[in-house]
């Protein structure tokens, strides 16, 4: 019901216990214990309110007042829920009456409890400080009416102002803090653990997890609540990626996660934990849904997780989030190593990242589905993709490897350290959040003269090696065919038992001459049919870019990956004639 201000019971007098200040815009940092203040009022002997929130915003044509409390029975009886009005008091003394909502219940069961929903739409332009909340019994049996006032509530600490509303930076708690929402009679402890920022088309993408805890002694569902992201003009409210109800047992713990679109261009201040509420007017089929907030807490500091991560050795195994659920506890994982690959006529460099799974049951197990990316020291994330592969499962005493591609900006490559993180998808849109991450530096490729080549998980020995070049009349086009010829000795061998993708890795050959001008070039598989094998290998290069025969020539020998953006390349050592 909308009421115009000359329309306002203001004329009335009602006693109030305590006419406070008008209550700022931003919520003062004493706002955080009025919000944790769960008084009981009494409205009747049996009975009592308690406030849940208190909402104050502009609408286009004035003020939205709504609020929300739970009226408890404390009898051993059905009540129905006493007749009053429920009213808003402002600094200047202005009343306002709020309607009940058309889905408020009509009695209470004993011993329990019920929210009731009140709402007034005013137009009114100027500014409003509300104070109290007036519980008040109209008796219309007599003349004149006799007005008495129940329960007075002070909320000038309560009101939210919806979008515009702002928590004092000394109100706000610091990231990783443990929050509890009190105004939602939840004994559930939570706390921020990660954030990442992915994408909608261009639109960034918070992504929260939130650990919810269960310190009681009974199991409890995690109520509905979201969390904001506050800008310095606006508020991006987020949606809860869960769409089943979580319940914690006593002691559980569990993760809900957070998705916060905002606008291009857009950088958040703080976050607000919100609570949805509804009011539903006679007549109208859809509710109005609104938020509420009581809890802020900082952004997470750049580094500070990079800064707090131990160190991490190559090849032991990593230590998954125990609360998630995607890496089975039968397999376990280990980083063989990261190391920089060439992408030849690019501005980039790629990072390429191998995992090993081992399973320890009788039975095989999938390849876990992980997302990574890599966290650069200034806090700089590229994401990472897994490498085309036709390993599927790990099976029992064999273990599978699983290959990363990161696409790195050479100015980037520098960089002594990263964060290496891998992440779970938490919903179909493709949300993804860590559940491990490691310390890791980016192994530089070195340009040895070596016979020995080391690409996990091979070993290619090569004990002699000779290159010749040989020529080839063509009777058709009266021109010569030029052919390379490399005869080596190779030993071939694997070390450690795992089963690989067929095409990851290969061996790259090129032929380089005087003036470091690539003559020719060959690819071998080292696994599947046509591979190279241990014993005396005889190479053919053809379809050269020479036209004369050429001596003093150079050959580079590469580690090859097939990444989504095409094949990179890692030096393993160069060999001069």
């Amino acid at each position: 019901m909308k009421v115009r201000l000359n329309q306002v019971l203001s004329s009335v007098a009602i006693a109030s216990s305590l006419l406070l200040s008008a209550s700022p815009l931003v919520m003062p940092a004493s706002s955080a214990l009025a919000a944790s203040d769960t008084k009981s009022y009494a409205i009747t002997n049996i009975t009592q309110a308690q406030i849940k929130s208190v909402l104050q915003e502009k609408t286009a044509t004035g003020w939205r007042i709504g609020s929300v409390f739970q009226l408890t029975n404390t009898s051993g009886s059905i009540v129905r829920i006493p007749d009053f009005e429920l009213r808003a008091k402002a600094a200047d003394g202005t009343v306002f009456t709020l309607q009940p909502s058309s889905s408020n219940a009509k009695s209470i069961s004993p011993q329990s409890s019920v929210d009731l929903s009140y709402m007034v739409e005013a137009d009114v332009k100027a500014d409003i400080q509300l104070t109290d909340l007036l519980w008040v019994d109209v008796d219309l049996a007599v003349y004149p009416k006799k007005e008495t006032v129940l329960a007075d509530a002070p909320v000038s600490g309560l009101v939210w102002k919806g979008g515009d509303a702002v928590i004092a930076d000394t109100a706000l708690k610091n990231w990783g803090d443990a929050f509890t929402l009190p105004l939602l009679h939840s004994s559930l402890t939570y706390s921020a653990v990660s954030m990442t920022t992915q994408y909608d088309g261009q639109s960034p993408v918070y992504v929260l997890q939130i650990k919810a805890e269960n310190p009681g002694g009974y199991t409890e569902t995690v109520p509905d609540f979201t969390i904001s992201a506050k800008t310095a003009t606006q508020a991006f409210i987020g949606k809860r990626l869960e769409t089943a109800a979580v319940s914690l047992n006593p002691g559980e713990q569990q993760y809900i996660h957070i998705a916060i679109k905002t606008d291009p261009g857009t950088q958040p201040s703080a976050f607000y934990v919100l609570t949805p509420q509804t009011f539903a007017k006679a007549g109208q089929a859809q509710p109005l849904t609104y938020y509420t907030g009581e809890v802020g807490f900082h952004l997470p500091a750049a580094g500070a997780v990079a800064e707090a991560l131990p160190a991490y050795t190559l090849g032991s195994p990593i230590t998954f989030d125990s609360i998630s659920k995607a890496v089975s506890p039968q397999l376990t994982s280990s980083l063989l190593g990261i190391e920089w690959f060439e992408n030849e006529g690019q501005s980039y460099k790629t990072a390429i990242a191998k995992l090993k799974y081992t399973n320890s049951s009788e039975s095989p197990v999938p390849v876990p589905q992980l997302g990574a990316d890599l966290v650069s020291a200034n806090g700089v994330t590229f994401n990472g993709g897994i490498t085309s592969t036709a390993v599927k499962d790990v099976l029992p005493g064999v273990g599978s490897v699983v290959t990363y591609a990161f696409a790195v900006p050479n100015d980037e490559v520098d960089t002594q350290q990263f964060t290496l993180r891998l992440l779970e998808q938490q919903d179909q849109a493709g949300f993804k959040s860590p559940i491990a991450q490691l310390p890791v530096g980016v192994a530089a490729a070195a340009q040895p003269e070596t016979n020995d080549l080391l690409l996990y998980p091979y070993e290619v020995k090569m004990s002699s090696w000779s290159l010749s070049m040989f020529v080839n009349s063509n009777a058709t086009t009266q021109g010569y065919n030029y052919t390379f010829r490399l005869k080596t000795d190779l030993d071939i061998t694997t070390t450690d038992q795992v089963i690989t993708d067929p095409n990851n890795p290969k061996l790259l050959i090129e032929i380089i001459d005087d003036n470091g001008v690539r003559q020719g070039s060959k690819s071998l598989a080292l696994t599947g049919d046509g591979r190279i094998v241990s014993g005396t290998q005889t190479i053919n290069f053809t379809n050269l870019s020479v036209d004369q025969l050429q001596s003093h020539l150079t050959l580079k020998i590469y580690e090859t990956q097939t990444t989504p953006l095409g094949d990179a390349k890692r030096l393993l050592t160069v060999l001069k004639q």
